[in-house]
Formats: C-alpha cells, sequence, structure tokens
C-alpha cells in the first residue's frame, strides 16, 4: 500500500507545473527578457526581447521529486520600432541591416526604411530607395529619389540619374546633361561616376579620348569594375602611354569572365603586332588575336588570318588562315567571305 502511495505521489509531483516566477527565470536564462507572460494550461504564453529581436512563444516547467524540467519554443523576429518619422539614423541603420543580409537580394522592409529616411533627407537612404525603384524599372520614381539623393550630396545618385539622362529612362535622351552629372558624380567620390563620365566622353560623337583618361584613371586606381580596361582603351585611342595601355588591355584580355574580352584582346594584339609602346612581335600578337577569335571577336579572326596567310610570327599555313577567315566572315565581316 505505502509503495502503490509512494508511486501516487510521484505521478502527482511529475504532473505539477512551475511557478510564474520560475518561467520567467528560466527565460531570462536563455537570454530573453520577458515583456508579458501569461498562464496557458500546463504551460506560459510569453513576448520578449533578445538582443535586437522580439520573440514569442511557448514555455514549460514540469516538475518531480527533486527534479524540473524546462522547455521553450520560440519564434523571434528583428525590432524594427525605433525606425519613425524623424528618425532617419535609426531607419538608416536598421534598413542597411536588412539590405546585407543576403546578396543580389533587396527586401522591400529594407526599400520602406530607406523611403522614410530619405523623407527626412538623409542621402544615402534616397539613393537606395533610387536603387530599389530600378529593379522594377519605375524610372519616374527612379529619377525622383536619385535627383533628391545628389542634391544631398550621394555622387551614386548623381551617377544613376545621370545614366537616366543618358539613355532615356523615364526622360528623353541628354548625353550633354548626362555627362554633367556623370562628372559631378566623380567629383563626389563615385567611382561609378568616374567610370560612366570616361565611357561617354569615349562614345560620344566627337570621341574625346584625352578627356576620359583622368576620369578611368581614377576608377582604375579604385579597381572599379571595367575601369582599367576603359582606361586600356583611352589611353590607346589618344595615342599615349601605349605601354600603359597595353598592361590594362592585355589583364583585360586574360580575364576570361570579362564581358568585352574580345575587344580587349584584339587591340592588345595589334599593338604587339604593330610595334606600339613595344617592340613590333608577331608572334605575341598571334596568341591574343586568336583569343579574340575565340570570344567572337570578328577583327580577332581576321587578324589572326592574316598573320597564318603571311607567315607572321608563326609558319606560313594557308589552311588555317582560311579557318579564321571564315569565321570572320561568319560574324559579319563580309570582306573575307568567298566569292
Amino acid at each position: 500500500m505505502n509503495r502503490l502511495n509512494i508511486f501516487g505521489i510521484a505521478v502527482l509531483a511529475l504532473s505539477c507545473s512551475g511557478s510564474d516566477a520560475e518561467a520567467r527565470s528560466y527565460l531570462e536564462s536563455q537570454g530573453i527578457s520577458v515583456t508579458e507572460l501569461k498562464k496557458d494550461g500546463a504551460a506560459f504564453k510569453y513576448t520578449g526581447k533578445k538582443g535586437d529581436e522580439i520573440c514569442s512563444g511557448t514555455v514549460t516547467i514540469k516538475k518531480g521529486l527533486g527534479t524540473s524540467q524546462q522547455s521553450h519554443t520560440n519564434s523571434c523576429v528583428r525590432d524594427t520600432s525605433a525606425c519613425k518619422p524623424g528618425a532617419a539614423a535609426a531607419c538608416v541603420k536598421l534598413a542597411d541591416e536588412f539590405y546585407g543580409r543576403e546578396a543580389k537580394v533587396f527586401p522591400k522592409q529594407a526599400a520602406e526604411f530607406y523611403r522614410l529616411a530619405c523623407a527626412d533627407g538623409d542621402g544615402h537612404a534616397c539613393a537606395r530607395a533610387g536603387e530599389f525603384e530600378a529593379i522594377g524599372k519605375n524610372w519616374s520614381k527612379v529619377r525622383e529619389y536619385s535627383q533628391k539623393a545628389c542634391e544631398l550630396g550621394n555622387g551614386d545618385a548623381c551617377a544613376r540619374l545621370g545614366l537616366t539622362e543618358l539613355e532615356g529612362l523615364g526622360t528623353d535622351k541628354n548625353p550633354t546633361t548626362a555627362l554633367k552629372l556623370m562628372k559631378k558624380a566623380c567629383e563626389k567620390a563615385s567611382m561609378r561616376g568616374c567610370r560612366n563620365a570616361a565611357g561617354v566622353l569615349l562614345d560620344q560623337e566627337a570621341s574625346d579620348p584625352e578627356g576620359a583618361v583622368p576620369f578611368a584613371t581614377k576608377a582604375c586606381t579604385a579597381k572599379f569594375e571595367d575601369a582599367c580596361f576603359v582606361l586600356g582603351l583611352a589611353l590607346f585611342r589618344a595615342k599615349k602611354e601605349y605601354s600603359t595601355a597595353f598592361i590594362h588591355l592585355e589583364a583585360s584580355c586574360n580575364d576570361e569572365a570579362f564581358k568585352k574580352r574580345g575587344v580587349a584582346c584584339n587591340i592588345a594584339g595589334v599593338m604587339a603586332a604593330e610595334g606600339l609602346g613595344m617592340e613590333k612581335d608577331a608572334a605575341r600578337g598571334l596568341p591574343l588575336f586568336e583569343k579574340a577569335c575565340a570570344s567572337d571577336y570578328p577583327d580577332g579572326c581576321s587578324n589572326s588570318g592574316k598573320l597564318y596567310k603571311k607567315g607572321l610570327g608563326v609558319d606560313q599555313d594557308k589552311t588555317k588562315a582560311d579557318e579564321f577567315f571564315a569565321k570572320a566572315c561568319k560574324l559579319g565581316l563580309n570582306e573575307y567571305c568567298e566569292k
């Protein structure tokens, strides 16, 4: 009988739940500062803070003879209550955190925070709001936010606004205004602005490679995207500092992931074969032309064919020459097509 009673008492003890104070103590040991705690059957429902997060869930405490078992479930989200009108710095801090969580993803919540901070005059926030609108090609909004950010001193926003002027996105094309904005962006330390200013100067109808050089140099020094290729191209077209131009063009040629690899390889090949900034060396130029051809750049194919046909820098090989000429024809150089 005593034995049964003992077991009966044990069963009752194991079925006993903990108190409110014990639930709070346990949650605090898990790093959760409780803001609300309510009894829910044998468990407690709670809300609390853990660092920068707001958490909610259930905690269960079971007590027996000399024993106590605790467990909890929770779901936590970032506390965003600090972001509100008039608190631009807090909004930007939160937005930057959300923005940086995953590469190539711009969270909508980050955009909301940036828009709030932009309304309070934060240039970085306005620039990011414009960046978000560009994803959906909402060009009127891109221009609105970018213009405000540019006026607030954000260089990258000036560059983005310049791009809309250059390509006629949400407005008429205006290369002159585009160039002014890109130069302004570069002055404000935007390497995108420097690179784009150089590109516009090179591509405009009255090409100005010499004028492009200082902008491209600044962006190349910062190792910004393809700025070193642009610098090499500008120097080559300006007919100055050929040796520096070759270094940048050859480096771009050797980058297999570079989209304009064929152009870089072909120009570097021309410089080697014709002795621009170096001793004339057709043998050095040939592999550069072949890389250009392999990248489907037609002039690389025709130049490779010419060297094989004449035996310059390589043994003369008419069959190979004809193969390169045939590819040049296929890529659109009609003068190399068989009659």
